[in-house]
């Protein structure tokens, strides 16, 4: 949570923010390698440990995360929403 990108889960109205885990020994760059984006859409950014992902409300409909399900890699990856993760964390924190 602490290297998610600036503003990452500020805009919920906007936005669909989702955290992709690898499970070792893949590694976030591995997964955002693989990660298909929809221009106008999708954004991802790759942290030490997750890569950050965030689609647009409007058009997720259109987003390629979907999609991750067909490929390979995906056996190899958890994913978490923003408020799930952030919630996550809480609960181990205290």
């Amino acid at each position: 949570v602490e290297q998610a990108p600036a503003g990452f889960g500020s805009e919920p109205d906007v936005f669909r923010y989702d955290v992709l885990f690898p499970l070792p020994p893949v590694t976030s760059t591995e997964v955002l390698g693989e990660l298909r984006l929809r221009e106008g859409v999708d954004t991802a950014e790759v942290g030490e440990h997750a890569v950050y992902f965030r689609r647009l409300t409007a058009r997720a409909t259109q987003s390629q995360l979907s999609r991750l399900v067909q490929l390979p890699i995906y056996q190899n990856v958890t994913i978490r929403n923003w408020n799930t993760t952030t919630k996550l964390l809480s609960l181990v924190s205290t």
